[in-house]
């Protein structure tokens, strides 16, 4: 029985391996293709396929959305950049060309580092250019335009999906422009005159200091640098400002120590004062013994023996104020190496930097640079033209220091200022025992700068605060589009 039941077992277990091996072998080929729309029908994970594709582009969107905003803004800020920067342009009002040149540029620059200090700059991609357009019945003009292209970090760069590349390039521009002082029509030309003390006192230091400078090559100085070196340099660039606002303009310097060079004339010459002819010669030997003998007395008995024993015929001397003095008749030195030299009236900037190679020596004269600044004004005067004398000083006259009394009072500044030339006196840092500003000049036209800022200040007022208009700072204007 239990053997029966083993075979059935065998029998039926044979049977049906048979008839599944019958069944596979007869469909295997429906029942793959029955997978397809099994798996076609399944909704599972049927997004991740799209999303991997799509995955990229999205990214991309993103990126170039967010960096894209970024670069918008970054040109509109690149855009306040260079108009902040061409408005100071049209402050400081610089040259086009040599260190002028490197100098705006470098300003631009450093507007752009300031805003921008994410940006790298460079001096190459920057673009300063300056018109002068004169406007017929109204004012000449002066335009400053400033273009730079700029280079920013992407943040989203990459070669797996959509974005910027890894530095992108904004480029934008501005333009900035103002009416120049002294250009108003009706406003005369100018002519003025220097006459700077460079006695060997202006190579010493301020006595109390501005925080700082800089000079026409950008470089900065210190605020103890000396007053010679400062009143050159501020000398310089307003001189450069003062052909900018009128290219017929005329600048002329006198230096004086002791001695004041007499222009047109090959030789240092002499204080440029009418010989008294009536000195005695044994009185006067007897003052040089005194004066060898006391070189360092300044007390009245000095002044006395000054006036004693003076050189100076005061009348004749004022008789000669607008014409050259004989040379027989003039007291001083020859000498053909002196140290310093005249500027005649010139509208050539090369040619008034000159100022830059003569040096201070001496004591002080202030006379001397009086008489012949006066003479050269007058003798280079044209009709309608503005005449100014500008006396610069760091200290009293210690050499013959009644001389400049004498002639004030005798009514030197008074002939001067009916001859059409307006006086100003500037004291470097010091205040003078002579009442300027109440027997010359008149309080106006009276300056006593305590640092550089206010020498420079003092010396741009006195130059153009006869004009009828304020200097305006500049305005904005419509840029390239």
């Amino acid at each position: 029985m239990i053997k029966n039941t083993e075979n059935r077992t065998v029998k039926m277990t044979a049977r049906c391996k048979i008839a599944r091996r019958s069944l596979f072998s007869k469909s295997r080929s429906k029942y793959r293709i029955n997978l397809v729309p099994a798996f076609w029908q399944d909704q599972k994970g049927v997004f991740a396929p799209v999303i991997a594709m799509m995955f990229p582009v999205m990214l991309g969107f993103v990126a170039w959305g967010i960096e894209g905003t970024r670069y918008l803004y970054e040109k509109a800020r690149l855009s306040d950049t260079l108009e902040q920067a061409t408005l100071a342009l049209t402050v400081e009002n610089n040259g086009n060309n040599g260190t002028d040149k490197q100098r705006n540029k470098s300003h631009v620059a450093d507007w752009i580092r300031a805003y921008m200090p994410d940006a790298s700059i460079s001096i190459r991609d920057i673009g300063v250019r300056r018109v002068k357009e004169v406007i017929e019945g109204a004012s000449t003009v002066v335009t400053w335009r400033a273009a730079a292209k700029t280079r920013l970090d992407s943040w989203f760069s990459s070669d797996y999906f959509p974005s910027f590349s890894p530095q992108v390039g904004i480029s934008h521009n501005a333009a900035a422009g103002k009416n120049l002082p002294g250009s108003v029509s009706g406003t005369p030309d100018m002519d003025v005159m220097f006459v700077a003390d460079f006695s060997n006192s202006m190579n010493s230091a301020f006595s109390a200091f501005s925080h700082f400078y800089f000079n026409i090559s950008n470089d900065h100085v210190s605020t103890q640098h000396k007053k010679i070196s400062a009143l050159k340099t501020i000398l310089q660039r307003l001189a450069q400002k003062i052909y900018v606002a009128n290219g017929n303009n005329r600048l002329g310097f006198v230096p004086f120590s002791n001695f004041a060079p007499v222009f047109h004339e090959k030789y240092h010459a002499t204080i440029g004062v009418y010989a008294n002819p009536y000195r005695d010669p044994a009185a006067w030997q007897e003052f040089q013994t005194w004066l060898y003998r006391n070189p360092n007395n300044r007390s009245p008995a000095f002044n006395e023996i000054i006036d004693r024993y003076s050189r100076i015929d005061y009348p004749k001397t004022l008789d000669h104020l607008f014409t050259q003095i004989d040379i027989n008749n003039r007291i001083g030195k020859k000498d053909s190496e002196s140290w310093f030299f005249n500027i005649p009236l010139t509208s050539n900037l090369k040619e008034f930097n000159k100022i830059a190679s003569i040096r201070a020596s001496g004591a002080t004269f202030i006379a001397s640079g009086i008489l012949e600044g006066v003479r050269e004004l007058h003798r280079m005067s044209k009709p309608g033209r503005k005449q100014k004398l500008i006396m610069l000083s760091d200290g009293d006259d210690d050499y013959e220091g009644f001389a400049i009394k004498k002639l004030i009072k005798a009514g030197m500044c008074e002939k001067i200022k009916a001859a059409g030339i307006e006086m100003i006196f500037i004291g470097i840092d010091y205040h003078p025992t002579l009442d300027w500003a109440g027997s010359c000049v008149g309080k106006a036209n009276y300056y006593e700068p305590q640092t550089v800022a206010q020498l420079e200040a003092a010396l741009q007022e006195s130059v153009f605060h006869f004009e009828p208009v304020t200097e305006e700072m500049g305005r904005n204007i419509p840029k390239k589009s």
